[in-house]
């Protein structure tokens, strides 16, 4: 491990050295006050790891344990634990404005600034994070809750399926994998897909040079660590074939969306446990 740590830290100095010069020779200056450094590793590594410094020039760059990028707060065990809490600091104070406004509006219009304002801030940036911990699921689950009883003005004692049924919202666990099974249409389809995800994902019949009873699942990395199968690559894969054969055949992305978010309303029923 300290090998590894030392071979990195050597590489990233030797880089930034690099840019320097380039920046040099070009008339640029880089904010080294604006500028850190942070180690990725699970819990277990952490524990064992040191400082590590980086150097731009003379100056030593701060580490730091998490950091925002684009608006998605970035942890050094990929726990989301910060990004988590930093949605919900957005959305706190947008729950106490549609709780105050509630009393003038129907619930039609409430459902429709909830969609507008603060399901944005839910979604945002979840193909990165959306594969977090069960408890931070829960918690963010708890936050759409307190919306739907803010729109229908009902109590904590009211079933949470019998809200989503009535507003047809699926629970945030499910509607993240929808966002994430859209996005794999888009790339396995080559529909609209980001050209950096253009052949991210490889189908088995490819890799195996023959035809397959089913052309359309993909081909899963063969990760064993929980880091690993908690990725993008693997886990929406995954997704992607749980799909019944029919939904991954779908032609166009319009009736995809139609037919897996019905079959995600559906999961989301058999899958309630009322508690009230």
């Amino acid at each position: 491990m300290t090998l590894n740590i030392d071979l990195a830290v050597y590489n990233v100095n030797k880089d930034l050295q690099n840019i320097r010069h380039w920046f040099c020779r070009n008339g640029l200056i880089c904010n080294t006050k604006k500028s850190e450094a942070m180690t990725t590793a699970s819990h277990k590594a952490l524990k064992t790891n040191r400082d590590i410094n980086i150097f731009y020039g003379d100056s030593i760059v701060k580490q730091q344990r998490h950091f925002k990028y684009l608006d998605v707060v970035v942890d050094e065990s990929l726990s989301w634990n910060n990004h988590v809490s930093y949605i919900a600091s957005r959305v706190y104070p947008k729950l106490k404005l549609l709780n105050r406004i509630s009393s003038f509006l129907s619930p039609t219009i409430l459902l429709k600034i909830y969609k507008m304002t603060i399901l944005p801030i839910l979604d945002y940036g979840c193909i990165v994070w959306g594969l977090c911990s069960k408890k931070n699921s829960d918690f963010l689950e708890r936050l759409q809750n307190k919306a739907m009883r803010i729109i229908l003005r009902t109590n904590h004692l009211t079933c949470t399926q019998s809200m989503r049924e009535r507003l047809g919202l699926l629970t945030l666990f499910n509607r993240r994998r929808y966002l994430r099974l859209q996005l794999v249409y888009k790339i396995v389809n080559d529909y609209h897909c980001p050209r950096q995800l253009q052949g991210y994902f490889s189908l088995r019949s490819e890799l195996r040079r023959k035809a397959l009873r089913d052309g359309r699942e993909l081909h899963l990395p063969r990760y064993k660590t929980a880091v690993g199968q908690s990725t993008f690559e693997y886990a929406a894969a995954k997704e992607w074939n749980d799909l019944p054969k029919e939904l991954r055949a779908c032609e166009t992305l319009r009736l995809f969306k139609i037919k897996t978010f019905k079959l995600l309303i559906e999961s989301d029923k058999t899958q309630h446990i009322c508690s009230v």
